[in-house]
């Protein structure tokens, strides 16, 4: 884990992101360019994340030693009552499946928060993300959480689909709908580009 995100950890930088857990960040980085011998702005992050996360993200906010990600990943990451529901009719899903197939593909990790909820129902669940920063926290936070059946891959969609040799249950893809800050509509503008990897999905599992 970069070294940032271990110093994070320390158990004095934690308690002052719960003690000022209502500061105004802003004001924090007018206050200070160093906390605790970090960034100001790592700190301000972690407290506004973890604010915006007490009613988002309960399980994740009363955890201990949570880390959160950029503002734009918790905001693009499922709610916990969302990520339950899919979890919920995921599971329904699979239950009409026959054969010995793995359990699911998670191709658009992100913040992890699907697939945390998506291994309290299948065994296992594999997890895939591009972006090595974002990549470390959500392994560290589903270890904190006790997920143990869940598999991390740091690697894009693609080139996890080309190399893996398992037959999923269940794939599922939830993928980004901004480009350069703008907002897109059309699955082929998406990132990833699903419409290009049907082809790939679907030799890899019989459901997405």
């Amino acid at each position: 884990m970069p070294s940032a995100f271990e110093s994070l950890l320390r158990k004095e930088v934690q308690q002052f992101i719960r003690d000022h857990e209502n500061d105004d960040e802003q004001a924090l980085l007018l206050k200070h360019k160093t906390i605790l011998g970090l960034p100001a702005s790592l700190i301000a992050t972690q407290i506004a994340d973890r604010r915006k996360a007490r009613f988002k993200l309960p399980t994740f906010y009363q955890a201990q030693n949570i880390l959160f990600p950029p503002s734009v990943n918790l905001e693009q990451c499922s709610s916990e009552t969302t990520a339950k529901y899919k979890a919920d009719e995921m599971a329904s899903i699979i239950s009409l499946i026959q054969g010995k197939q793995r359990g699911v593909l998670d191709l658009t990790g992100g913040f992890g928060v699907d697939t945390f909820f998506f291994s309290k129902a299948f065994q296992p669940v594999d997890y895939v993300e591009p972006f090595v920063d974002l990549f470390e926290i959500v392994k560290h936070n589903h270890a904190t959480l006790g997920a143990k059946n869940i598999f991390h891959y740091n690697t894009t969609a693609e080139k996890f689909l080309k190399s893996t040799e398992h037959r999923y249950s269940l794939i599922y893809i939830d993928p980004s709908r901004r480009k350069s800050n703008q907002k897109v509509f059309k699955l082929a503008d998406c990132d990833p580009d699903v419409v290009s990897l049907l082809d790939l999905i679907f030799s890899k599992t019989n459901n997405l």
